[in-house]
């Protein structure tokens, strides 16, 4: 609430849309890969090796699935250690 003193200030329904509009054009931040993207790891004994990335296991693990003598494997991953493929 905006007041002048003890007093509410009056406030245009111009400003009052434009902050709305402000408001709604705000946007989530984008995820870094989705699932079932394909994706190379960039370090660790792994480097090189692609896989799908599953899912994000909290703020600093990703899923990621690769294949490991001819099986899926899931592995956690830091996110930064992961590229996108072309």
């Amino acid at each position: 609430m905006v007041t002048f003193g003890t007093k509410p200030a009056i406030v245009s329904d111009a400003l009052i849309d434009v902050l709305k509009s402000l408001e709604a054009a705000k946007q989530q931040p984008q995820p870094l890969f989705l699932p079932g993207e394909r994706v190379r790891l960039t370090s660790g004994a792994f480097t090189g090796v692609e896989g799908i990335y599953q899912m994000s296991d909290g703020e600093n693990r990703a899923m990621v699935l690769i294949e490991v003598l001819s099986r899926p494997v899931q592995m956690q991953v830091a996110p930064g250690n992961l590229s996108k493929t072309s």
